[in-house]
């Protein structure tokens, strides 16, 4: 029985499977009660002192242990001894009683203290969506990698709204100074407009004939359908009566100096509204030159062109030349319809010879003639003709 038993099976550790229980210990009771009613190993001590102070105090000390004397009231004997009555008595050992320390102590639980709880003020962090979550390893990663994406946002914003004030302020310089430049292309110059008498001193610009009166205009900036309106302005005042000759200078500035201003020659003034008569005609023709407006007795008026030359035969030649094109080329200066056909005729008018343009209806549209070998007078009117021819021959014979 010895041998089959577990014991003789295996005297060190048992069966196999056999566990061996464990040793109860003070100290591991302790641990279990501690852990099982949740008080700490300090508030057991401070109890367990406690217990032992009380059981201290219940034990009498050897003073009160001692017996009390007894006065014997009897004379002293022959030996000087005290005589008494009460037999002694045998003194007693005193009684101290012992702690059992392998009983269990009755244990006080005391009150756990709960920790205070710490609320943290959670902090905002921005994080923004196109950042990648395996970016955010640790708490301090986390701040960095958001701070460097906001950085990265905030410098993002800034250059995208610099960019777009940039455009604005380019678009705006260029729509500034192209409405600039169209103002300067478009703009129409207020004429200088004089009032003469018909005396040369008092002129402003020698005329080949003196007029009644004298405007000076301005025609730098001017276009064709411009200078085609200031002709056909209606007369006002005196400049309307019957005979009264206004003439229209045209000058021009300077664009290096903006002060300098020069009147124009005859060819510039048909350049400038778009007419190219023949070479032999524009380069016989002087510096010297009038464009009027010989009033008919109402509003409106006979313009007319005095120019001079320097050479008749070339002249002469240059205007058979022009010929063709000439009722096209003068009818919005000389102030007839456009695109009237008709043929050039000779004429004599005033002891001038003249040709004139008549339509094919018979009614006259234009003539042109010579006054001398120098003066070459166009216009619409034959009174118009006949009127610059007395004043100019007026004029020779007051010289």
């Amino acid at each position: 029985m010895e041998e089959n038993s577990p014991q003789s099976q295996n005297k060190d550790h048992g069966p196999v499977g056999y566990k061996i229980p464990a040793v109860r210990t003070y100290e591991n009771d302790i641990a279990e009660a501690a852990a099982a009613k949740k008080i700490s190993t300090a508030s057991i001590v401070i109890a367990e002192a406690d217990r032992r102070r009380k059981e201290t105090a219940s034990i009498p000390s050897q003073e009160q242990m001692q017996p009390a004397e007894t006065v014997n009231m009897n004379p002293v004997g022959a030996n000087n001894e005290i005589a008494t009555n009460t037999p002694p008595v045998a003194e007693k050992e005193p009684v101290i009683e012992t702690v059992n320390l392998t009983t269990r102590p009755t244990f006080i639980p005391a009150t756990p203290i709960e920790p205070v709880p710490v609320v943290k003020q959670a902090q905002k962090v921005f994080v923004s969506p196109q950042m990648h979550p395996q970016k955010i390893h640790t708490q301090q990663d986390s701040y960095t990698e958001v701070k460097a994406e906001k950085k990265r946002g905030g410098n993002s914003l800034k250059i995208f709204f610099q960019i777009i004030i940039s455009v604005i302020l380019i678009g705006g310089g260029f729509t500034v100074g192209y409405y600039l430049y169209s103002q300067y292309k478009n703009k129409t110059p207020q004429p200088i407009t004089t009032t003469r008498q018909n005396t040369v001193d008092q002129q402003s610009v020698p005329s080949i004939v003196t007029p009644n009166f004298q405007k000076i205009v301005d025609i730098t900036d001017f276009k064709p359908s411009d200078i085609f309106t200031e002709i056909k302005k209606p007369l006002t005042g005196q400049a309307a009566q019957l005979g009264s000759i206004s003439e229209i200078v045209f000058e021009t500035r300077d664009y290096s100096t903006s002060t300098t201003i020069q009147v124009i020659t005859p060819v510039q003034f048909l350049y400038q509204i778009k007419i190219n008569p023949p070479t032999s005609f524009t380069t016989s023709l002087g510096n010297s030159w009038m464009f009027g407006l010989d009033s008919t007795g109402d509003t409106r008026a006979a313009p007319f062109m005095l120019v001079t030359t320097n050479f008749f035969q070339n002249t002469f030649a240059g205007m058979l030349a022009w010929e063709p094109t000439i009722p096209e080329d003068l009818s919005q200066v000389l102030g007839f319809p456009i695109g009237v056909h008709g043929t050039y005729q000779d004429r004599i008018l005033d002891n001038k010879n003249i040709r004139e343009y008549v339509s094919i209806t018979g009614v006259p549209l234009f003539l042109y003639g010579f006054i001398d070998n120098q003066k070459l007078l166009i216009t619409r009117d034959e009174a118009t003709f006949r009127n610059i021819v007395g004043r100019i021959e007026k004029q020779g014979y007051i010289r």
